[in-house]
Parts: structure tokens; sequence; C-alpha cells
């Protein structure tokens, strides 16, 4: 545990909020920002990420989800954000649960319906007034940069992608742009890891690393749902969320094309 002297370059009033917890680094997650578990009595209360340089967003795109969520999906409370030059930290509530990777291995059929369900939530939300775009030319476009700016990690490409170069891969993105968009309100990281769950009831009590959400195709989240389910050893259970979902028939090339577009964040 420590107690914060990683905060000692943040503002006072970030270090005041934080001087009353217990701090443990996360070691789950990809998103090149490290994540601080702040605790009381040794339940989570809080939770601090810290901008990092291999970090694909700014942490400010998380936090300005997090401001117009408020009060439309269970997601975490922000508490605190700041930015200068070099550095961003944002400081969030804990959600209730606990995260599905810890109960998928023992209840995967369950886990997988409670995610199929808990994506309707999202694309059921009215979305008229989101102010985030995520559909295609947009993520096209921040794509691009993330290649020119050498910010894609090719050791991570999925196993049918490895050993081609970021280049070749964003290459074949573009060659296979499908026509279909979408006007939903969708996660855009809807993987096991980001969905709590209270594994009493079985229910989805929130979801978390929302810096992608916006206004695109459902298939940004069924594409990462489905792989998500495999890479966490339920890959058997992939027509259990889809019929929790209540997806009768999949579009196949949508879900490789929303597969392939993730190697680049």
């Amino acid at each position: 545990m420590m107690n914060g002297p990683f905060l000692q370059d943040f503002s006072t009033e970030l270090r005041r909020i934080c001087s009353s917890f217990d701090w443990s680094r996360m070691e789950i997650g990809m998103s090149g920002h490290s994540t601080w578990r702040g605790a009381r009595d040794g339940r989570a209360e809080v939770f601090l990420k810290l901008s990092g340089e291999k970090g694909m967003l700014p942490l400010s795109d998380e936090a300005e989800r997090l401001r117009w969520l408020a009060g439309r999906l269970p997601a975490p409370r922000l508490l605190h954000f700041e930015t200068d030059d070099h550095r961003e930290a944002l400081l969030m509530s804990a959600v209730p649960g606990v995260d599905a990777t810890r109960v998928i291995e023992g209840k995967p059929r369950e886990t997988a319906r409670v995610l199929g369900e808990a994506l309707r939530l999202w694309h059921e939300t009215p979305a008229a007034d989101c102010p985030f775009d995520e559909r295609l030319d947009v993520e096209l476009e921040l794509a691009r940069r993330h290649v020119e700016l050498g910010k894609v990690d090719v050791e991570d490409f999925d196993d049918c992608r490895l050993g081609r170069s970021a280049d070749e891969v964003f290459a074949e993105l573009l060659q296979t742009r499908p026509i279909q968009d979408g006007e939903f309100l969708t996660h855009g990281d809807y993987c096991v890891p980001n969905i709590m769950i209270d594994p009493d009831t079985m229910k989805a009590t929130g979801f978390v690393d929302i810096g992608r959400a916006g206004i695109g195709s459902i298939y940004r989240d069924v594409a990462l749902a489905l792989r998500s389910l495999g890479y966490n050893g339920a890959g058997d259970c992939q027509q259990d969320f889809l019929a929790a979902y209540g997806l009768t028939e999949v579009n196949e090339e949508l879900v490789e094309y929303y597969q392939l577009l993730d190697e680049f964040f």
C-alpha cells in the first residue's frame, strides 16, 4: 500500500482529496495510463488514473464522457480532473460489484448473458444529444494518427495479424471499410473486465473505462464482446451473449472489421 507519494507533482487539491486513502497500483488494463485503487478499511472507494506516455487517448476524453453519462447509465462519478502541459489526473468513484473476469470462470454462460443484457442498456439509451462522435470517419482518422505517431503496438495484434506492420494492417482497414455505420450510443471498449457484476444476483452494476464511448455502430461493442468472451475462456458462450442481447443474425464481416479497427486503440 502507498499513501500517495506518486502525487507529489500534482495539485494541492488532488493531494488533499487523496490523502485519506491507501493506494495500490492496478496491473489490469492496457490503456497506457496507470490506474490506482484508493481504499479505506480494505474496501475500494475511488480509482485514480494518471496519464502515461503510451496512453492512446487523453484522460480528458474519459472525464468528458463521465460528466455526460451521469444519470444516464451506471458508471463512475467524476470526482476530480486536472491537466497541464505534461500530465493528467482523473479521480472517480468505484462502481459496486466486481469486474466480470472474477465470475466468468465459474459461471461462463450466466456471465455472457449478463453482458448481453447490459449491452442493450447502452444501445437503447437515447443519444440524440450525445456530443461524442465515434463513427467510422472519426475512428479511422484517429487510427491513422496513431499509426503516424507510432502508438500502435504491433506486438499486441490479434494472433491472426501478428507479424504484420501497422501500415499494412491500416491499409487493410481502409480497403475493407463497410458502408454501414450506426447512430447508437456505444461503450467503445465493451470487454469482460469493463463490466461490473454483483456476483450474488448476477446482475450488471455498472461500466468502467468509457473513454471511447460515443455514437457509432452496435458492432463497435458486439465485436469486442465476442472477442473478449473467447479471450476469457468463454468462447463457447458467445451465442448466450447474442441471445441475451437480442441479435439473431450476426454480420460476421462487421464483427471482423471492428475487431480489426480495435488494433489501433
